[in-house]
């Protein structure tokens, strides 16, 4: 995850929080903004080296052209509010 993006960087570390089923608390969002990049990258590379024996290593090649968040969603377990009517 290499970038010279901080806003890149910092999606990615998000990211990979929500994919190992970590919930981030509730956080002032600028504090991340003001690290350094090479400390969120370092921050990111270390947190998937601890976490990837728990939810498995896959190699990804990013598809710009559409947004995999969207696509993971799982159907939820309980009924819309829109159903009901």
């Amino acid at each position: 995850m290499q970038t010279s993006n901080k806003h890149t960087a910092v999606k990615d570390l998000l990211h990979l929080f929500t994919d190992a089923g970590i919930v981030a608390g509730a956080f002032d969002a600028e504090d991340l903004f003001e690290l350094n990049l090479d400390l969120i990258q370092s921050t990111t590379r270390d947190l998937f080296n601890k976490i990837k024996f728990i939810v498995g290593e896959t190699s990804q090649i990013p598809d710009s052209t559409s947004s995999p968040r969207i696509s993971r969603l799982a159907p939820s377990n309980y009924a819309s509010a829109a159903e009901e009517e």
